[in-house]
């Protein structure tokens, strides 16, 4: 730096040897994504809380009985109510005879991208084990609305397949 003698000071600027735009981009190419390719679709709208938050407040985001979805699918603390999950799944099953767990593994096996779409993190399970963890917990959640006498019991399965089959509900 060279001082010119009043308040300013000259600063030189030597260029590096390497072309940074270059660099930005090839790390921007080699970066690993976590946020699933479609996370601007409006579809998208199912977000892990940021580290920052979570850290800050420990425990306050995560489930303490029982997980939905695969962001904390497998956690150990909430393992007993995954087991919940088949008790429903079997309770739903006796009573619906016209459709059974593999027209429900079908059902949502055909709309396996648009679930994918709705998570802004890339969902690291294959097909098949995602099918396997959203038919018990979507069971679940319908099963949930019964008991509290939000849906119909009277009504079968069969004949809300409609309803079973909206994007809404898978």
């Amino acid at each position: 730096m060279a001082n010119t003698g009043r308040n300013h000071t000259a600063v030189t600027v030597t260029t590096t040897e390497y072309n940074r735009t270059t660099t930005l981009k090839q790390r921007i190419e080699e970066t690993k994504w976590l946020l699933h390719p479609l996370a601007r679709k409006s579809s998208c709208c199912i977000f892990k809380v940021p580290h920052c938050l979570a850290k800050t407040n420990k425990g306050k985001y995560r489930p303490h009985i029982i997980s939905i979805g695969p962001y904390h699918y497998g956690d150990k603390h909430v393992v007993m109510m995954q087991q919940h999950k088949w008790r429903f799944l079997d309770n739903l099953l006796g009573r619906t005879q016209l459709i059974g767990l593999d027209d429900y593994r079908q059902v949502v096996a055909e709309v396996e991208d648009d679930i994918r779409e709705c998570y802004a993190e890339t969902i690291n399970l294959c097909s098949r084990h995602l099918v396997e963890m959203m038919v018990p917990d979507g069971l679940f959640i319908i099963e949930i609305f019964c008991k509290v006498k939000l849906v119909s019991r009277s009504c079968s399965i069969g004949e809300s397949s409609s309803f079973l089959r909206s994007s809404k509900v898978v």
